[in-house]
């Protein structure tokens, strides 16, 4: 064959991220500008995300789960537990069983009656604001309502920091957060109680202080050593998190967390908005912010990301969106989408999730499918102008570098507002077979993760363009690392304004 005349841009390894704030023609080739389903590898490769699957078979009735997570109660004794309805369940090798005493604790069904939980010292203990806190012990145990003394009947925030439980924002007094005495979660004296003059919106520990915040600020409880004044109060910045579920520490001991207008996150200092790249009306101009105080996140240590689950689209009541946060590289993908989530904790090192309205806790990042279900793909690179936005380019063709997959085939179509582009098929598994799919005499054999290449036609003239992948087969998995445009520059041509002689 001759070889084509003319110049080459190379999209990915996309170690940017996805950039919903930036239109594709102002994207650099490390940019991608749309994602669904997919997620950017640790060498900025493009993939479809994992699937989900069932927990538990037995769904406990059509009921949504408000609570989730692992309870260790000793460093022998700990079992995954959720709550749905109006009972808390512990799993017993695979069976979901009831741990709710016959009187004493009360749970009220409803999916916004979530609840947020710690350990306290192998004590868990769970309060949803609704109901009086719950204590539960001991596995193969029945939970209990946690004494507090009589010093308010709810609250909605709780931590266990310096030896002792805390609950703030009560049924008496919003802007409260009461401590337990330390080393005994169940005594709360008359006056052990802080007053910030905000509505708390959550607990987390900080370093060796307690960070309560509030929508319009940030305190620090921090030990004293006084036994008569054991800690004392300091705001410390102006702006908190709107949702206590989505409160959480990264392994640095910074905290990252919601608010109306993006995600944030604090390291001591001045509070920083780290969701730039999903401003915009493309992205978060689309989350219904009056229902991010329902929304969650996860921390999910052995991908270094944090998973926030937030409601996407007008009027939007449920968390059906996983916007997902790499923070050591400091970049973001999805959303992840399909599906709709109520809680959520990592079990057994990996991220689990609780329906809505199917009671039903989801094993997710495992396996590639949803519960069987097709999973749904795309990503578009950006619209790198490859000699500048002033200088027209014929296209020619794209060379795409991907991993050996499978006998199927990843849809490319191109993508520019100058031109009418064309689809075309990639087969991620060509001519070559891997050794589960490999048939004697009839394949070539390959191992897994062999890097191939697949070359597709571009059409027309502008100076850029993008491309736009996708699959929507069940357990059809694609890995892109990078794709080749081939052009060939025209130069500098005067574009006519539509309808002007």
């Amino acid at each position: 064959l001759m070889p084509v005349a003319g110049a080459s841009i190379r999209h990915g390894p996309w170690t940017s991220g996805v950039r919903y704030d930036l239109p594709a023609e102002e994207q650099s080739t490390s940019m991608l500008y749309a994602m669904s389903n997919t997620k950017v590898g640790l060498s900025g490769e493009v993939r479809k995300r994992l699937g989900f699957a069932k927990y538990i078979a037995t769904a406990l009735s059509s009921t949504t789960l408000t609570a989730v997570g692992y309870a260790q109660f000793s460093a022998s004794s700990g079992n995954a537990f959720c709550v749905a309805g109006t009972a808390l369940y512990e799993d017993m090798s695979g069976t979901w069983t009831e741990r709710m005493p016959s009187s004493g604790v009360s749970i009220t069904a409803a999916t916004d009656n979530t609840f947020e939980w710690v350990n306290a010292g192998g004590t868990i203990v769970l309060t949803n604001g609704v109901n009086g806190a719950i204590k539960w012990a001991a596995s193969g145990g029945d939970c209990a309502a946690l004494d507090v003394d009589s010093r308010f009947s709810t609250a909605d925030h709780v931590e266990y920091f310096d030896g002792r439980l805390w609950l703030a924002n009560t049924n008496a007094n919003e802007d409260r957060v009461w401590r337990s005495d330390a080393g005994d979660i169940e005594t709360w004296g008359s006056t052990s109680f802080y007053g910030i003059d905000h509505p708390i919106t959550g607990l987390k520990a900080f370093a060796n202080a307690l960070a309560v915040h509030a929508e319009d600020g940030i305190w620090l409880l921090q030990p004293t050593g006084n036994s008569s004044v054991p800690f004392s109060v300091q705001r410390q910045v102006g702006s908190g998190t709107i949702s206590g579920r989505a409160l959480v520490t990264l392994p640095d001991g910074s905290q990252v967390f919601p608010r109306r207008d993006g995600i944030y996150r604090w390291h001591g200092g001045p509070v920083t908005k780290i969701s730039g790249a999903l401003d915009g009306s493309r992205y978060w101009d689309n989350i219904n912010a009056s229902r991010l105080l329902q929304s969650f996140a996860v921390v999910y240590p052995d991908q270094n990301e944090v998973w926030f689950q937030v409601p996407y689209g007008a009027g939007q009541s449920n968390m059906n969106h996983t916007i997902v946060f790499d923070y050591n590289r400091g970049i973001w993908y999805g959303p992840y989408e399909d599906y709709t989530r109520n809680c959520g904790a990592i079990v057994d090192d990996i991220p689990h999730l609780g329906g809505v309205g199917d009671g039903l806790l989801y094993k997710h990042d495992s396996g590639t499918n949803d519960n069987t279900a097709a999973i749904v793909a795309s990503f578009q690179t950006g619209a790198t102008p490859p000699s500048g936005g002033e200088v027209d380019v014929r296209w020619q063709y794209a060379r795409h570098y991907f991993e050996l997959k499978g006998d199927h085939s990843v849809q490319v179509g191109q993508r520019s507002t100058g031109i009418v582009g064309e689809t075309e098929s990639i087969e991620m598994g060509g001519s070559y077979a891997g050794l589960d799919s490999f048939v004697l005499g009839i394949d070539i054999l390959a191992e897994p993760d062999l890097v191939l290449l697949s070359d597709t036609d571009l059409h027309g003239y502008d100076p850029h363009t993008s491309l736009r992948y996708q699959n929507s087969g069940a357990d059809e998995e694609f890995i892109f690392r990078r794709v080749h445009l081939q052009y060939k520059p025209i130069g500098r041509t005067r574009q006519r304004l539509a309808g002007v002689e």
